[in-house]
């Protein structure tokens, strides 16, 4: 089972926390949603459409929420254009964890569940 694990989701507003869980609920591939602590983790379906994950790559990017976990979604079908480095989210899915540092933090690593 694949899961995205969101961690320390910003909500400015509560209509902008409503917002994230609309989108996501509205996104084929979530079968659903469950909270873990200081993280919101969307449980997906086994097999995720080219639509489903275009949605999962704006909400991921909307709310700032660590993308690398989804390059455990590329698969044959959709690796010619997913791994694309011209597009907008190939650096933020497919870097190292040790390209997000800054000077005294690590990124929390993300994880994706299969």
């Amino acid at each position: 089972m694949n899961e995205i694990k969101c961690t320390k989701v910003r909500f400015y507003s509560h209509r902008d926390e409503a917002a994230f869980f609309a989108f996501a609920e509205g996104i084929p591939a979530v079968r659903k949603i469950v909270g873990d602590a200081d993280s919101i983790v969307l449980v997906l379906r086994p097999k995720v459409s080219e639509n489903s994950l275009r949605e999962l790559i704006a909400l991921l990017l909307r709310y700032k929420v660590d993308m690398r976990a989804l390059a455990a979604l590329e698969n044959e079908k959709n690796s010619s254009w997913f791994r694309d480095p011209g597009a907008f989210w190939y650096k933020k899915v497919f870097s190292s964890p040790d390209r997000k540092k800054t000077r005294n933090q690590t990124a929390p690593t993300p994880s994706v569940s299969q």
